[in-house]
């Protein structure tokens, strides 16, 4: 669509309202998470549905995929975050939480998982192990989070109208 300005594609298979999308490091896989309670992940070039991942028992809020193209992470209103096997689609453990899962990011080196939840806080995981390694309390709901590039900082945006911002520890 840079290129010449027009649609590259048009995507369609969810039920209900896709809230949220992530694409692969190397442009070639596209994942739509959607209040049907599903991820669907797509050949961006051909438009073709691969895989579509259930397990959630409620909407699909938010998806990251890691830097090296293999997981992907899926937070959700049923208060969990999913990491999937993104070319294989095979659950590889869920996170629980205690509330909504409204954001998620992985680092740049992929070692550090941020999710954001309703209930205030921000937890800190190694998505390979899925240790919990932290939490970052607020006094809000926790709706948007992000590493900078070099994955030095995070910030969080949250419900009182706040951003935070964090330096990783030396």
């Amino acid at each position: 669509y840079l290129s010449n300005g027009k649609m590259r594609g048009f995507l369609q298979g969810h039920t209900a309202w896709v809230e949220s999308v992530a694409m692969s490091p190397d442009g070639k896989v596209l994942a739509s998470g959607s209040g049907d309670q599903m991820i669907k992940l797509w050949d961006v070039e051909t438009g073709k549905l691969l895989l579509t991942l259930t397990g959630h028992s409620d909407v699909v809020r938010c998806l990251a995929i890691a830097p090296d193209g293999q997981i992907l992470a899926s937070g959700s209103s049923d208060n969990t975050v999913r990491l999937w096997q993104l070319g294989t689609g095979d659950i590889l453990g869920a996170l629980q939480h205690p509330d909504s899962v409204n954001s998620v990011a992985i680092a740049p080196d992929g070692l550090i998982l941020a999710t954001g939840c309703r209930d205030g806080k921000l937890y800190l995981w190694n998505p390979y192990t899925m240790e919990k390694m932290g939490i970052l309390s607020q006094e809000a709901a926790v709706n948007a989070v992000t590493f900078s590039v070099d994955g030095q900082m995070l910030a969080a945006g949250c419900g009182d109208g706040s951003l935070d911002v964090w330096r990783r520890a030396s």
